[in-house]
């Protein structure tokens, strides 16, 4: 979730159940449940798999940097592999390179070819997975994942610097 409370209040301020899944060894800018906000019910790294299977679940939202990879690639694996009827979306901001160096570039592209849909930051990245992945039919969206909370801008900014006189 890296800094971004505000997706988890949104989610649940529209009424959403939230079951998290987290990473074991996050860097230090990473968060990772158990949060003391929130209402989500935390899935063991231990026996997630079971818990997959007893869970009512619409969706499983799989997010949003490079050490994710692996956990991700594990649960849509798993969806796949038994056939579970859970649309799984997989939400990519940053870190090819890394997943290459770090030898997560196969399951990157799994997770890219098998998820039922995808969200990019951008456009450039999207056109950029194109050149590995045909998304022809695929559920496409551009998002970054690290936006704050629409209404929280307002029309009261300050004036620009470059609106002031020097001097």
């Amino acid at each position: 979730m890296a800094y971004n409370s505000e997706r988890i209040y949104e989610l649940e301020k529209r009424g959403h159940k939230l079951w998290g899944l987290w990473i074991s060894n996050p860097n230090p800018y990473n968060a990772i449940g158990p949060f003391p906000y929130s209402n989500i019910t935390d899935l063991s790294i231990i026996n997630w798999q079971q818990k997959l299977n007893e869970i009512q679940t619409d969706i499983i939202y799989g997010l949003l940097n490079y050490q994710a990879v692996s956990l991700a690639f594990e649960v849509l694996k798993y969806i796949r592999e038994n056939k579970l009827r859970f649309p799984f979306i997989w939400h990519f901001k940053e870190g090819p390179f890394y997943c290459r160096q770090f030898g997560d570039w196969n399951k990157l592209i799994y997770l890219l070819d098998n998820s039922d849909g995808n969200i990019f930051i951008n456009r450039e990245s999207l056109q950029w997975y194109s050149q590995f992945i045909n998304f022809k039919d695929k559920l496409l969206f551009c998002m970054d994942g690290d936006l704050p909370v629409k209404n929280w801008f307002k029309d009261n900014y300050t004036r620009k610097i470059s609106e002031k006189r020097c001097g």
